[in-house]
């Protein structure tokens, strides 16, 4: 059984705590929400007023937990030692999965934590300071997934930069906006939204699915229109 819910974006946590309590499960006391880094960080200050929002919508103290140490591991660790009882969050970023990745937790947290939300979220950066391309090509985003089983979406919204995502031996269930993709033979994806995508190479269909309803629009190196597996459709501009 999975632990706990790690979530991507504290934004994605409001959403999804909020469903929890309209729907048949309603939360009924204090709820934990794990931050992996020290009081008075970005993590932190993202997390805080998005648990008083949620203390609002649910009704039951919410409280912000810092657990730091250890370039995050240390929250990982205090958190899989709750109890899976729906009552312990935590805010998670791509940087656990390189600390799994590198061995350093003592569990599988692929297998042992569940992922909800965006994974990967590219925007616009209205910092007035911030380094501006100028028009210029730049090196721009790369996400590499290999050997995982993740669910998720993954959002590019940055015009200025290309974000390139590299699938090696692994699995997506979930949307995928805006990005560049890269199939190995053995990866596969499915799309639980409308995704629009560029696909790199010669792609076998049968990597890729999406439930009825659910519309991919890609560009890629040969036109056409699928039907896939699951009743979602395909639909490939030559670009």
């Amino acid at each position: 059984m999975k632990k706990l819910v790690c979530l991507a974006i504290a934004l994605v946590m409001v959403l999804g705590l909020a469903t929890c309590a309209s729907a048949e499960f309603k939360f009924e006391r204090k709820i934990d929400l794990v931050c992996p880094w020290g009081v008075g960080g970005g993590a932190d200050s993202t997390l805080r007023p998005m648990a008083t929002l949620l203390q609002d919508i649910l009704g039951v103290p919410v409280e912000v937990v810092n657990v730091e140490g250890g370039s995050g591991v240390n929250g990982v660790e205090y958190t899989y030692k709750q109890p899976a009882d729906g009552y312990t969050f935590m805010l998670g970023t791509q940087s656990l999965y390189i600390q799994d990745m590198l061995g350093n937790t003592s569990m599988d947290f692929k297998t042992e934590f569940e992922c909800e939300g965006v994974l990967v979220h590219s925007i616009v950066n209205t910092d007035p300071n911030a380094t501006k391309t100028g028009g210029k090509r730049v090196y721009g985003i790369h996400v590499h997934i290999k050997d995982s089983e993740l669910e998720g979406a993954i959002l590019h919204e940055d015009p200025d930069r290309e974000m390139n995502v590299y699938f090696e031996e692994s699995s997506l269930v979930g949307a995928i906006q805006g990005a560049i993709l890269h199939f190995d033979g053995e990866s596969t994806w499915t799309a639980t939204n409308q995704s629009s995508v560029t696909l790199v190479g010669e792609v076998d269909t049968d990597q890729i699915d999406a439930p009825a309803g659910v519309t991919i629009q890609a560009i890629g190196k040969t036109a056409g229109t699928y039907t896939l597996a699951s009743g979602g459709m395909l639909v490939v501009k030559e670009g």
